[in-house]
């Protein structure tokens, strides 16, 4: 795996086990995705609906008022059925509970 560490961000490289590379950033807050060039491939974006100054579903309205299209999947462990539906009418590609082991 290779790191490469920029203001706001984590870059890496992970091969998954059946042999495909895939880029991976992750962003320390929405604002940094904001700041971020944008990719020029194939891209999802993946975000919590708890973020750093802003929450997921506010940060999926920024997205689409300033024009960038992304496929969005949403994977939170705060979310319930009024925000998935919202999230889903918003454009989000699908909105996945994750579910608390303790």
């Amino acid at each position: 795996m290779r790191l490469a560490k920029t203001v706001g961000s984590l870059s890496f490289q992970y091969v998954t086990p059946q042999g495909t590379n895939l880029h991976v950033e992750v962003f320390s807050r929405a604002t940094a995705f904001l700041e971020s060039e944008l990719p020029s491939i194939a891209s999802c974006l993946v975000l919590d609906i708890r973020l750093s100054g802003v929450n997921g579903l506010e940060f999926q309205g920024v997205l689409a008022r300033a024009g960038i299209h992304i496929p969005i999947v949403f994977m939170t462990g705060h979310g319930d059925i009024p925000m998935s539906v919202k999230a889903m009418k918003a454009g989000a590609i699908d909105f996945l509970p994750m579910i608390s082991m303790t």
